[in-house]
């Protein structure tokens, strides 16, 4: 017989919808980020289609300079018209390329945090689960209903983050007995 034990946290992460991977791998290569997408990464390529616009912008600067302040019409093998419309051009090109890029970046940024969120609930669900099957190993286990409310009451606290806690039990009409008591010295009997 083969024992196997498979990790359920990795089960339900594996079991993410292919089409939101394949989304976010499309993305990826649309923005143009050659490894694993990451919210680092998408500021890092942004960081970097920025500092290209810059040096764009002062490329095109310099150029409009110097062709601006060459000699005689003769010494320009190009015509000023013929030049303005071709930086022009580039601009509206890199102007273009650039805009395209932040749009994959923001439909990325995205689909990471729905990615993200997922995870969150599929472990949140998963650390639940865990918890109502240890409780459910315990109450068929274990006979004495202390310890079963006991084990439950530790699976709630844990569920909740709390830091106390205690179950109590209806006793006749008006009384009620903590069985179950966690980070509190409370009385054990009220009315």
């Amino acid at each position: 017989m083969n024992d196997v034990t498979t990790d359920p946290r990795q089960d339900a992460l594996a079991a993410l919808p292919q089409d939101v991977q394949e989304r976010i791998n499309e993305e990826a290569r649309g923005a143009g980020l050659r490894h694993e997408p990451t919210m680092a990464a998408i500021r890092r390529r942004r960081f970097q289609i920025s500092s290209v616009a810059v040096l764009v912008v002062i490329g095109l600067l310099v150029v409009t300079a110097l062709a601006s302040g060459v000699g005689p019409d003769e010494d320009i093998v190009l015509s000023p018209t013929v030049l303005r419309f071709g930086l022009l051009a580039l601009a509206i090109g890199f102007l273009v390329y650039a805009v395209e890029k932040e749009l994959h970046l923001r439909r990325l940024g995205r689909l990471l945090a729905d990615e993200f969120a997922i995870n969150t609930a599929l472990s949140h669900s998963l650390d639940q689960y865990s918890a109502l099957v240890a409780a459910g190993q315990v109450v068929n286990s274990v006979l004495e209903l202390e310890d079963v409310l006991d084990v439950i009451l530790e699976n709630a606290l844990d569920m909740l983050e709390g830091t106390r806690g205690s179950v109590m039990l209806l006793e006749g009409t008006d009384e009620l007995r903590a069985v179950a008591v966690r980070g509190t010295t409370a009385p054990r009997v009220r009315r």
